[in-house]
């Protein structure tokens, strides 16, 4: 059977695990910067020391880039969980068919590892975070996989979904849940017209080539 955090509940996160019942996973970070949005905190401590744990507040498209250890274009072509020791689950999502931006590059598929998941029937599920789907494609801004909660920069702030289009032909770039893009630094970054100086505008598609080229422009020195 299946159980949902019904959301974020401050200062402790619940998670909805197994039989109905809530299990506390987190505590708010004190000290927390108050700058931007506070989304979600976790931290759990596994046997080996391990800590799982990350804040995401609102980050402008150069701290996407300048705080990932590795972006990359993949299509999620599997989806594995697995019990930790502690008895929360994770999901090791593999992505194939690799674009690597930025960071290493060896050869063979990279695989994310995601709090959350089904085990023997038994189900993990943190609110708020988005789920990557098999079959769809993604441009992730990845940050401390194997520890993080959620291994991107912001959290899903670092998460796109890519989709072609269908009468252009074009790879367009959507937020993590398949929306077009509304953060005005990411507009700004990947347009080609002048800067908005930080004001909302309303959402419009961003190709994949453009949203590539912003970034190799951040990356060269």
């Amino acid at each position: 059977m299946e159980h949902s955090a019904s959301c974020f509940s401050l200062p402790v996160l619940d998670v909805a695990c197994g039989r109905g019942r809530k299990r506390r996973v987190g505590k708010q970070r004190q000290g927390a910067s108050v700058r931007g949005v506070l989304i979600g905190l976790l931290v759990l401590t596994t046997p080996a020391g391990l800590v799982w744990g990350d804040s995401f507040i609102q980050k402008n498209f150069h701290q996407l880039v300048v705080e990932a250890e590795q972006i990359f274009v993949g299509t999620v072509t599997a989806s594995q969980s697995r019990k930790l020791p502690t008895g929360a689950i994770v999901t090791d999502v593999t992505f194939s068919s690799l674009r690597v931006l930025k960071g290493s590059e060896a050869p063979g598929d990279i695989v994310l590892t995601v709090l959350g998941g089904s085990v023997d029937g038994e189900t993990l599920k943190v609110g708020g975070f988005p789920e990557f789907r098999l079959g769809v494609t993604y441009l992730i801004f990845s940050k401390d996989n194997g520890t993080a909660i959620f291994p991107a920069v912001g959290g899903a702030q670092g998460m796109f979904q890519i989709k072609r289009d269908p009468t252009t032909g074009e790879e367009l770039v959507l937020d993590a849940h398949g929306m077009a893009i509304t953060s005005p630094t990411v507009t700004d970054a990947t347009s080609t017209s002048a800067p908005t100086a930080g004001l909302l505008q309303p959402a419009s598609p961003v190709t994949l080539d453009a949203f590539v080229l912003a970034i190799k422009n951040r990356l060269s020195p």
